[in-house]
């Protein structure tokens, strides 16, 4: 932010009639500029995928003119206005130059949930799963659907040590809400209420 004054010296004697009045004038020039710098970070990867610039400028001249010591005009920069403006002009800027990314970021490998689902329910060729966008679930999401055909425990505490599954077939969510899925049947049959969802794509 820059303030540029002009004038201001000693007031000027002029004739006003048989009086003579003290005339005087002083100039105010304020610059805002900014320049703001933004980076797009891939969160799985720490690749930087965007690097955009933004700068925005702002003036304001004002003028103050004293008679035999009354001041009139203004001489206020509203400094603070000037920032404002001059933040937004960069922001646009930024703005404007990250649509030319959105291809590349639409792009973008996204990590998979690490939460299994179970199959709350079946309707026919509907699957309802017991997980949602909360645990990263998303429409688009491809699952494999496996059965548990076997519980290995521990013989002394009873603990399931290790489940034992064969696939069922897979599905791919069409409605995700926060706690629970729909997905539709993309291949596989006889699904159960109990089934395992395993995110795969």
């Amino acid at each position: 932010m820059s303030v540029r004054r002009s004038g201001g010296g000693a007031p000027v004697l002029t004739p006003f009639g048989s009086f003579p009045l003290a005339v005087g004038a002083e100039s105010v020039d304020a610059d805002a500029n900014v320049q703001l710098n933004a980076r797009l970070v891939s969160t799985s990867t720490a690749e930087i995928l965007a690097v955009v610039e933004g700068k925005g400028n702002a003036s304001q001249s004002d003028s103050t003119v004293m008679v035999a010591g009354f001041g009139g005009g203004s001489a206020t920069s509203n400094e603070e206005k000037l920032l404002v403006l001059a933040s937004q002009q960069a922001v646009e800027q930024i703005a404007g130059q990250l649509v030319g990314f959105a291809g590349r970021l639409a792009a973008q490998p996204r990590s998979l949930p690490t939460v299994n689902a179970l199959v709350a329910d079946v309707y026919g060729n509907q699957v309802i799963l017991n997980k949602g966008s909360r645990d990263g679930y998303r429409v688009g999401l491809i699952l494999s659907v496996e059965r548990v055909v076997r519980e290995v425990k521990d013989p002394a505490t009873g603990t399931v040590l290790r489940k034992l599954t064969e696939p069922a077939g897979q599905v791919q969510l069409t409605e995700v809400d926060d706690s629970s899925s729909v997905g539709r049947i993309l291949s596989g049959a006889g699904f159960k209420v109990g089934d395992v969802a395993k995110p795969v794509q």
